[in-house]
C-alpha cells in the first residue's frame, strides 16, 4: 500500500546513525506512462529553457515557480529552515566517526540542495513532472531517454535523469546527497512502481537513499531480485580468484599485485587514491555474481560481475585479464 512518512515525522528522535523515511507508490497513483524524476531544480531549468528564460541557479522565485504547478505544499528553501519545525538533522562520517554535518547556507547551496521537502511533496512533484505540468511531453521524453556517445554506446543518462537498471530491471530516476543527507527517487517502469527514500546520512559510498530503494524493491519483487543474483554458466574460477583479489587491493589502496605493470603505475597515484576512497566503505562483497565474459583479439578477456555488499547495495564490475593473468583494465558501474 502507498505509505507516506513526512520528513518531520522521521527526525523527531534522530540519532547519529542513518534514519530514513520511504514511500512506495504503486500503479494506482502513477500515470501509466510516467517515468522517472530529477530534483525539482533540474526540470525547472528545462522548463525555463523551453520558455527561453535561462535560470541562473535556484532562488526563492524559481522555487515558487516549481512548487505551484506541482501543488507542492511542504517544500521550502534552506533560508526557511530556522522557522520550520523538526527539520532533519544530517550526519556524516569523518575519520571513521559519525558527526553532525554542517547545514547548507542558502547563499551558496544553489541547485545542489537549496530546496527542502517531504516525501509526500516529492511524490506530488513526480506526478506533475510525468503528467505534463512541469515540462512538455517532448521535453519529458528527452529527460527519460538515454543519450548516446559518439561511438553510439548508451551513456545511461537522459536530460537530467539516469536511465539504467537495478536487479536487471529498467530504472529511471535520480539520487542526491549533500551535507548530511542522501535521497533517491526511482521509477521502475516494468513494475509501474516508484520508490522514494529520504535519509539523514550523508555517506556516499554506498549511497543510503539508493540502498534503501534497492532493498525495498527486492522485498517487493523477491523473485526478480533472486534471479538477478543467479550466476551465468561458464565462470572461469581462476579469473574469479584474480578479480576478487584485485578488488580487495583496490579497496585497501595499496599492493596492486594482481594488476599489470602499466595499471600499477596509474593506481600508485591519484586514480588509486580515489578508487580507495570510493570503494573502502563498502566492505568485502557478500557475493560476486558472474555475468559473462568477452574475448578480445589480443587473447585478453573481459570478465563481468555483479557485486553485492548486503541488502540493496550492489554494482557492476568488469575487469580485463590479459594473457599473463594480470588485470589490464577495469570498469565500475
Amino acid at each position: 500500500e502507498p505509505h507516506n512518512v513526512p520528513t518531520a515525522a522521521i527526525v523527531a528522535n534522530v540519532v547519529p546513525q542513518a534514519t530514513a523515511g520511504i514511500r512506495v507508490a504503486r500503479a494506482a497513483v502513477l500515470p501509466k506512462q510516467g517515468e522517472g524524476v530529477p530534483g525539482p531544480h533540474a526540470a525547472a531549468s528545462l522548463r525555463a529553457a523551453e520558455a527561453a528564460r535561462p535560470v541562473r541557479g535556484v532562488g526563492p522565485a524559481q522555487a515558487s515557480v516549481v512548487r505551484a504547478p506541482a501543488g507542492m505544499r511542504e517544500t521550502f528553501t534552506t533560508a526557511d529552515e530556522a522557522r520550520l519545525a523538526n527539520v532533519a538533522a544530517g550526519y556524516r562520517k569523518r575519520d571513521g566517526r559519525v558527526e553532525p554535518a554542517p547545514r547548507l547556507h542558502p547563499d551558496w547551496s544553489g541547485a545542489a540542495g537549496f530546496m527542502v521537502s517531504t516525501l509526500a511533496d516529492l511524490a506530488r512533484w513526480d506526478a506533475a513532472l510525468s503528467g505534463g505540468r512541469i515540462v512538455s511531453p517532448a521535453g519529458y521524453a528527452a529527460m527519460t531517454t538515454a543519450q548516446r556517445a559518439p561511438d553510439s554506446s548508451e551513456l545511461g543518462y537522459g536530460l537530467g535523469l539516469f536511465v539504467d537498471s537495478a536487479y536487471g530491471q529498467p530504472r529511471i530516476g535520480h539520487t542526491g546527497g549533500t551535507q548530511g543527507s542522501a535521497t533517491a527517487d526511482e521509477y521502475f517502469p516494468a513494475q509501474r512502481t516508484r520508490l522514494i527514500a529520504f535519509t539523514n546520512s550523508g555517506d556516499k559510498q554506498p549511497e543510503a537513499g539508493e540502498a534503501l530503494t534497492n532493498a525495498v524493491f527486492a522485498e517487493l519483487y523477491p523473485q526478480l531480485a533472486a534471479a538477478a543474483l543467479q550466476p551465468a554458466p561458464g565462470e572461469d574460477t581462476r579469473a574469479r580468484a584474480i578479480i576478487r583479489a584485485a578488488f580487495a587491493e583496490l579497496q585497501a589502496g595499496h599492493g596492486y599485485a594482481h594488476f599489470s605493470a602499466k595499471l600499477q603505475g596509474k593506481l600508485a597515484g591519484e586514480p588509486g587514491r580515489k578508487l580507495h576512497a570510493d570503494l573502502a566503505g563498502y566492505g568485502p562483497p557478500t557475493a560476486a555474481v558472474y555475468r559473462g565474459s568477452r574475448a578480445q583479439a589480443d587473447r585478453s578477456r573481459w570478465h563481468d560481475y555483479r557485486l553485492a555488499f548486503g541488502p540493496g547495495v550492489l554494482f557492476e564490475l568488469s575487469m580485463l585479464i590479459d594473457a599473463d593473468g594480470a588485470v589490464a583494465a577495469l570498469q565500475l558501474g
